[in-house]
């Protein structure tokens, strides 16, 4: 072998200073890759607690007296013990049956609220109301006298 040309000296060197690079950016490359990676902590920090309303949707009804000839309520959040533990969608769909109630006559009657295929019955009793006796006045003779008049008369005898 002769004396190389400055040509092919050249592309030689071109080759090895490429060959170079090419080798120490892998080997660089392969160091970065197999560095572990350090673990980030992030702190959180609460400001406010919120805990969700859940509520529970168990209807629970109450018993209930009325005196006789006051009006009944349609509504049937009246009927319900836990009103405010009940979520609004199922409060509508809640449907109320009176229908075996006599409110002009006393005694204990059964009202249903039903929910989608589920009943729940419960006791609503009727009252007679006691009229108050006047105490601590006296009729005078005469007056006596005059209401008795006016029973005999209006009664014809």
């Amino acid at each position: 072998m002769g004396k190389l040309t400055n040509k092919e000296t050249r592309i030689i060197s071109i080759a090895l200073a490429s060959w170079g690079l090419i080798l120490t950016g892998s080997g660089y490359a392969m160091e970065v890759m197999t560095k572990p990676k350090p673990i980030i902590k992030n702190d959180l920090e609460i400001v406010h607690k919120r805990v969700a309303e859940v509520k529970s949707n168990e209807i629970k009804l109450k018993d209930i007296e009325l005196e006789i000839n006051k009006t009944l309520s349609v509504d049937v959040k009246d009927y319900l013990e836990n009103v405010d533990e009940i979520d609004a969608e199922t409060l509508k769909e809640l449907k109320l049956d009176t229908s075996m109630i006599k409110t002009t006559e006393p005694g204990t009657y059964t009202y249903t609220v039903t929910y989608k295929k589920n009943c729940g019955d419960r006791r609503l009793s009727t009252k007679s109301t006691k009229r108050k006796q006047r105490t601590g006045q006296k009729m005078t003779k005469l007056q006596l006298q005059m209401s008795l008049w006016r029973f005999l008369l209006s009664s014809g005898r």
